[in-house]
């Protein structure tokens, strides 16, 4: 439990998350991907040189950092995430090495050292969220029909439109009748043109007794290729 002092420091905190929270954040996913590379399989790399995961995780801590009386408050925030989270696998262990190294980056930031009370109010703090992340994915884990990957066979590749293709994947183990349009299914990626495993996650598009449909998109920017998308569009075929 946060003492109310504690509590006071957070949210004495908040204008400088406001300034340099994408700031520490954009510093704390190469500290943890340098200390941690089993990891890099976690994380769309194309949305880290985005700069796109570090504005989210930012919005993140600053939702705790205003709702620190009152967490559940932020339930609704939380709960997307924490989905996303256990489509890849997040488990409790991997907790204290994201708040290892989100520390870190703030002091590299704020140039606090480690036992400023700042700094130890927010390791209390990003205990508590982690507590609450950790018990609303328990929950996700225990409703879920499979827990890890599962080997499915594409019986279907279809040319939506000009950059979206909807892959129809199969398995006699199953029922998907239950999925609806807007879940989403996290395809386990493996090739020559990646330095690791990579999970991404893409929208169902219907679900049937024992197939479902899912689309994805081609990520293509001016400065960025979407790595996984362009893998799917241009080497996976029917019957992989």
């Amino acid at each position: 439990m946060l003492t109310e002092q504690e509590k006071d420091i957070i949210k004495q905190t908040v204008p400088l998350l406001k300034e340099k929270g994408t700031e520490i954040t954009s510093i704390f996913y190469p500290k943890m991907f340098k200390a941690h590379p089993e990891l890099l399989n976690m994380f769309n790399q194309t949305n880290q040189k985005r700069g796109m995961q570090s504005s989210a995780l930012a919005q993140a801590v600053m939702a705790a950092a205003v709702n620190i009386d009152n967490l559940s408050v932020i339930k609704p925030v939380i709960m997307p995430v924490a989905y996303k989270h256990c489509a890849l696998q997040v488990y409790a262990e991997h907790y204290p090495i994201v708040g290892e190294n989100l520390l870190k980056a703030i002091q590299d930031v704020t140039g606090l050292e480690e036992h400023d009370p700042v700094i130890q109010a927010w390791a209390k703090a990003y205990g508590v969220i982690a507590d609450v992340f950790i018990q609303i994915e328990k929950e996700i884990y225990d409703q879920m029909m499979w827990i890890g990957f599962k080997p499915f066979k594409i019986t279907n590749i279809k040319q939506e439109s000009e950059d979206i293709k909807s892959f129809t994947v199969e398995t006699e183990e199953y029922d998907f009748s239950e999925f609806t349009p807007g879940q989403y299914i996290t395809v386990d990626v493996s090739s020559d043109k990646l330095p690791y495993r990579a999970k991404r996650h893409y929208s169902i598009v219907s679900g049937e007794k024992n197939h479902l449909t899912f689309g994805v998109k081609r990520d293509v920017t001016t400065e960025h290729e979407g790595e996984v998308s362009t893998i799917l569009h241009d080497e996976i075929k029917e019957g992989d």
